[in-house]
């Protein structure tokens, strides 16, 4: 296989091209000197300044006659071995990293994954080693670490970037150098109780999702759906699912909203903005909580909802509660004025059995038409499932999924 020839009476000289990259398909492989047939991409570009670069990988090949690997020069202008290229890709792969948010991301879904698995109350009774946790990282996300203190190092340093405190290093394992990880418990920021019970939570969003799949495939609306996601992170993971579809569903969708989170992740430009369309009411933004609070609802009472979703931090005694009265006006407004289809998703450990320091009440359980909740792989009854007891007389079980419950709501 040939060198690149660049030269100006050559046969292959380098394009012309402006200043958007040209990809270059099957065939082009050719271009590039010593590629190994197995290691070759499909996937090729050229930019403005004559540049050949590989689109799907790392690797770079300059006019200065020099082939760059991860801004490593592993030959100038001159055919490299097979064996050269596969050492510094196994190299390579030995060191994959993810970077701190996909790290964090991955812990919290180890131990929403094995709080399912086990029997324990609550998920800050989980406590893992962190050995476990770089086992686990090997084997579901091809991540490769070798030290507990790299784990550590790495959520303490997110910590520091999102100035919320996420996870508890508690003591040794049972190696020197290693320990043993656990969730804060001390939790009420918005960005603390993103991942939390995660597993729970896009188990929940799937079945409100189906439910206006189910909406749309009866109904047949010829206009966009009307939304209305409230605060918290159980809303956050429905828009996420409506997000990711905006391109590959016709569905259109009018989202109301006052929670940041949303708002961010739908002002995405990857997002189809011509199938989403934003409404957020005025009011002051609470970054603690992400979401926009106020008593000014007017944007709200104007518009008739099919769907309304909302979330609670507390559940006691058919009661809802929260710990910041500013957003008390909000939540009320939404359960005694709006309109449409109301639905609560719980994950279940919002329930409590004494009522908490700070906690203001702004609704109650019977004002919603459906709740839905996550289903669990433990045979285990729970505290919470315990407690979840006491309204069962106010529920009929709509649908019974192997992620998600729907209850319907009785009413009087």
């Amino acid at each position: 296989m040939a060198p690149v020839n660049r030269g100006a009476g050559s046969r292959n000289p380098v394009p012309s091209l402006d200043s958007r990259p040209v990809v270059y398909t099957q065939g082009q492989e050719e271009s590039v000197a010593g590629f190994p047939p197995e290691k070759r991409t499909s996937e090729y570009g050229v930019a403005s300044n004559g540049h050949i670069f590989m689109i799907t990988a790392t690797t770079l090949f300059t006019p200065g006659s020099e082939f760059l690997y991860n801004s490593s020069i592993i030959s100038r202008g001159k055919r490299f071995s097979e064996r050269v290229f596969e050492t510094k890709m196994t190299k390579q792969e030995n060191k994959h990293r993810l970077k701190r948010k996909e790290l964090v991301r991955n812990i919290f879904f180890i131990f929403s994954e094995e709080y399912e698995k086990s029997d324990a109350d609550t998920i800050w009774d989980i406590k893992l080693p962190v050995e476990t946790l770089i086992t686990h990282l090997k084997e579901h996300y091809k991540a490769q670490y070798t030290k507990s203190m790299w784990i550590r190092t790495q959520i303490r340093r997110y910590e520091r970037e999102i100035g919320e405190r996420l996870f508890d290093f508690t003591g040794k394992g049972k190696s020197e150098g290693d320990y043993i990880i656990s969730i804060n418990r001390k939790m009420n920021a918005f960005r603390q109780h993103h991942h939390l019970y995660i597993t729970y939570k896009i188990k929940i969003a799937n079945g409100i999702y189906g439910n206006i799949q189910n909406f749309i495939a009866s109904r047949k609306p010829d206009r966009p759906l009307n939304i209305l996601l409230g605060s918290g992170t159980n809303p956050y993971f429905v828009a996420n699912i409506i997000a990711g579809k905006s391109w590959t569903r016709e569905e259109r969708y009018n989202i109301y909203t006052h929670n940041l989170g949303i708002i961010k992740k739908l002002c995405n430009s990857r997002i189809n903005s011509e199938r989403i369309k934003i409404f957020s009411p005025a009011g002051r933004i609470n970054l603690h909580k992400q979401t926009i609070m106020g008593d000014d609802n007017s944007l709200y009472r104007s518009v008739e909802f099919d769907f309304i979703i909302q979330s609670t931090q507390y559940l006691y005694e058919g009661t809802l509660f929260v710990d910041n009265e500013e957003e008390i006006y909000r939540k009320r407004d939404i359960l005694d004025h709006c309109t449409g289809t109301k639905i609560l998703a719980l994950v279940k450990d919002e329930l409590i059995d004494k009522p908490r320091e700070g906690m203001v009440a702004y609704g109650s359980l019977n004002q919603y038409d459906f709740i839905i909740t996550p289903q669990t792989r433990s045979n285990k009854k729970r505290k919470y499932d315990f407690l979840f007891e006491q309204y069962e007389k106010q529920l009929d079980a709509e649908i019974v999924n192997w992620n998600y419950l729907i209850h319907r709501v009785k009413k009087d």
